[in-house]
């Protein structure tokens, strides 16, 4: 059940990081991808998984 609960937590706590980082543009966080702060290339989706 902790474990779980730790996931979720994660999950959450991600989804408001980013939310918080693309808060100017509610269209990016719903639709937009993650990119690299330096040189701006797209995030594959697995490369998001710790």
């Amino acid at each position: 059940m902790i474990v779980i609960i730790f996931i979720l937590g994660a999950i959450a706590g991600s989804a408001l990081a980013c939310f918080n980082y693309r808060r100017n543009d509610i269209k990016s966080f719903i639709f937009g991808k993650s990119e690299c702060e330096s040189c701006h290339t797209k995030i594959k989706p697995f490369e998001n998984i710790p």
